[in-house]
């Protein structure tokens, strides 16, 4: 689960520390192209390799997406999130629209 260092950084687990304006707008960016069937990566999201697995497993175990599947090494570890049939869920659908609610 996510938890907050401070106001402006983000971390999942104790892993990788990301600043949460970069979260948010890979959020977003990840949200859009899953509704708009296009391919979601790194360099789209303007984050680190790293970075875009702890997000998207941040994502998915805050179910705001679900049906990714990820490419693991032999302890486990993500290292790569496949997104070509993740769905947006009703949580992510209602977390989308909090968002447009508060920046409107």
């Amino acid at each position: 689960m996510k938890t907050p260092l401070s106001s402006n950084y983000w971390t999942k687990g104790g892993a990788t520390v990301i600043d949460k304006s970069k979260v948010l707008t890979a959020r977003l960016v990840i949200f859009n192209c899953i509704m708009e069937g296009e391919h979601a990566d790194p360099e789209k999201c303007d984050v680190t390799p790293e970075e875009f697995i702890e997000i998207v497993q941040g994502m998915d175990e805050d179910r705001l997406i679900r049906n990714v599947a990820y490419s693991k090494d032999g302890r486990g570890k993500a290292l790569i999130a496949f997104l070509n049939t993740a769905e947006i869920t009703p949580k992510g659908e209602a977390y989308i629209d909090e968002l447009i609610r508060k920046h409107s």
